[in-house]
């Protein structure tokens, strides 16, 4: 068993807009702000276009990075001048630590935005922990706005549970509240409208993405892409009508 880094890690003593050392760019000169985390890879759904439904090799929870060793790199990349950080995954709220990365991301003035990006199955057990600890921001990923739909998708029957962390989101103080829906032709095309109605009546912003190819999953070759020309022209004909 991996026996975790036991390293102190000291609290920043310099103004958080200032860098303890230069920052990274790139071979642009842009300078890297912005950090996405993964923090682990387990996930509760199963989505057809990103994992198989069984199988899935998974790392055993001896190769993850500690808590500490987490820690360190926020520490690391705060030096460094970047400012955001989101935690992905997998699903991070399966993570037992993620309250604790998150108040220590948001409440050391380590970055000025800490964001965390779920499926949002768990999210209404862990919204009010989530604000305690400072979040500042979710995207909750949903491709679709039917609980049949959702089934087939996910491969999981779990919408309701999904609905009430978006309901759970929208009513908390955290002010930045995103869905991100993968468009896919001749499955959720038609709910394009539907998800635009959402922003109508709730503040949040709905983000429409390209299916992303895995070479593992296929589905991607199936005729199922829908490219961004294609979902802008969907809106541009929504709003002219």
């Amino acid at each position: 068993m991996r026996k975790e880094n036991k390293q102190h890690i000291h609290p920043l003593v310099a103004d958080r807009g200032t860098p303890l050392e230069p920052p990274i760019t790139d071979k642009f000169g842009r300078t890297f702000n912005y950090l996405r985390l993964a923090v682990n890879e387990h996930c509760n759904l199963r989505c057809i276009y990103c994992m198989p439904e069984e199988g899935a090799p998974f790392l055993d929870q001896a190769q993850l990075l500690s808590t500490n060793e987490i820690k360190i790199i926020l520490r690391a990349m705060s030096d460094l001048g970047v400012k955001k950080v989101r935690f992905t995954g997998g699903e991070p709220l399966l993570r037992k630590d993620i309250i604790d990365l998150i108040k220590y991301s948001s409440q050391r003035s380590i970055f000025e935005s800490v964001h965390i990006t779920t499926n949002g199955l768990l999210l209404s057990n862990y919204i009010d922990q989530l604000e305690q600890a400072g979040l500042n921001g979710i995207n909750i990923s949903l491709d679709t706005l039917d609980a049949e739909k959702f089934k087939k998708i996910t491969r999981r029957d779990e919408f309701q549970k999904v609905i009430k962390g978006l309901n759970a989101a929208i009513l908390s103080d955290i002010k930045h509240i995103k869905v991100n829906v993968v468009a896919m032709r001749d499955f959720n095309q038609n709910e394009i409208l539907d998800f635009v109605e959402l922003t109508k009546t709730n503040d949040i912003t709905v983000r429409f993405i390209e299916l992303m190819p895995f070479d593992s999953h296929q589905i991607w070759k199936t005729g199922k892409y829908y490219g961004a020309d294609k979902i802008l022209s969907h809106l541009r004909e929504i709003s002219n009508d």
